[in-house]
């Protein structure tokens, strides 16, 4: 299983939480991660309840998720997922259910809040996967359990704690070039794993995802569909979203220092919005859409910055893009969400321009409309760095209008 530390989620571990057992007992953390691959390897198909949850700076932003997962191993390589999550969000957007398989090639969504279903290839429809990855245990399947552990990190024996009553031995990986940690809790007595936590200390602060499996059963007598969904009666089966545009020589973004493509699009509230009306500002756009969970994730810091600003010469947009349905409604989004900075619609195109691979995908734009920086994902570091720009180059315009938009 594939783990992005740095991207912000993270964990810090309270003593509250856990209570750890003797450390200084010198075990051997290889061995036992070793040993428990094999145990993993052993098992046809495992079923489990899991819950996810958050602390620290991303706790008003990371939801909490509750799942019912079946998984049953593959000789071929990644084996099979039934999955229904219980996702409630830190906004005011409600609690939603879907319900998830991964089979034969293919993966199929059906959402009950929504009431739409989904069926794609499997390498189309993988973000499904990836945007639920923390409410389950993906080495179960995997053809490799623990491979990147095993490679590349650097595994300490920390201790033990219980996790659902069961007494778990507690093995930490570090990888060098990336901060923070990753802890495995691994039972005492079947060595299969029962959660983990991901652990990054950033400079605004640490944060907690924390992964705990219950009812853990091995080898369980299965329906015989398990791993099939059809659509619901009633169901809307979702329009494909557009396709990200490849990556053109290599590059994920428009390179610093270059113009920034000029656009004309509509605010929800029907205002044309063209970029080069905004030379002598600052601007600011982030890609997103209505289904992205990481791009709800960061839009209260959006809005933050955007009140920040507001009487500064910044401005501030949403850039609706790659959204999902016959009529979807940002504009009514942002004000469910009390969110005032404005958004602007229909964005596919301009988003293709901007060679957007993935949402959220940010752009800072200077006073001479050439791109500052660029990144994606949830990043506080990132976060950072774009507010810190922002302060230099208002800075540099209070200096003189020919200080503004220089490359440090």
């Amino acid at each position: 299983m594939t783990r992005f530390v740095a991207c912000g989620l993270s964990v810090l571990l309270c003593g509250s939480l856990l209570a750890f057992g003797d450390a200084s007992a010198s075990r051997d953390a290889r061995a036992l991660l070793t040993e428990s691959q094999g145990r993993i390897r052993a098992t046809k198909a495992v079923r489990y309840q899991s819950r996810t949850t958050s602390q620290g700076v991303l706790a008003q932003r990371f939801p909490t998720m509750s799942s019912k997962v079946t998984m049953q191993r593959s000789p071929a390589g990644q084996g099979s997922l039934y999955a229904e999550v219980e996702v409630t969000p830190k906004d005011a957007t409600p609690p939603y259910r879907v319900e998830m398989v991964s089979d034969a090639g293919r993966i199929v969504v059906v959402n009950h809040t929504q009431r739409t279903y989904d069926d794609k290839p499997y390498a189309e429809g993988v973000t499904y996967l990836k945007n639920t990855m923390s409410t389950r245990i993906d080495d179960f399947i995997a053809a490799e359990p623990y491979v990147e552990d095993l490679r590349s990190g650097t595994l300490t024996y920390v201790g033990t704690a219980a996790v659902d009553d069961v007494t778990c031995h507690i093995i930490e990986t570090s990888f060098a070039g990336r901060p923070g940690k990753f802890r495995w809790f691994i039972g005492k007595d079947d060595l299969l794993p029962r959660g983990y936590d991901i652990v990054s200390l950033t400079p605004v602060g640490d944060s907690t995802i924390q992964l705990r499996l219950s009812g853990l059963e091995v080898d369980p007598e299965l329906p015989e569909k398990r791993f099939a969904l059809s659509a619901p009666d009633g169901y809307r089966k979702l329009e494909s979203a557009p396709p990200p545009p490849p990556v053109a020589n290599g590059k994920r973004f428009l390179e610093p220092g270059t113009p920034a493509p000029d656009f004309t699009l509509k605010t929800a509230d029907g205002k044309d919005v063209a970029l080069k009306d905004l030379r002598g500002k600052v601007v600011l756009l982030d890609f997103w859409a209505t289904w992205c969970g990481p791009c709800r994730m960061v839009m209260p810091r959006i809005q933050k910055l955007y009140e920040k600003y507001q009487d500064k010469p910044v401005a501030v947009f949403g850039v609706s893009t790659w959204e999902r349905g016959p009529s979807p409604d940002p504009g009514g989004y942002m004000k469910r969400n009390k969110y005032t900075y404005p958004t602007l619609v229909n964005g596919d195109a301009v988003a293709s321009a901007y060679m957007v691979n993935g949402i959220p995908t940010f752009y800072l734009i200077g006073p001479d409309g050439n791109i500052l920086m660029a990144f994606s994902g949830v990043s506080e570091e990132q976060e950072r760095q774009l507010e810190a720009r922002i302060d230099a180059v208002l800075k540099e315009l209070a200096a003189g209008p020919q200080a503004a938009g220089r490359q440090p």
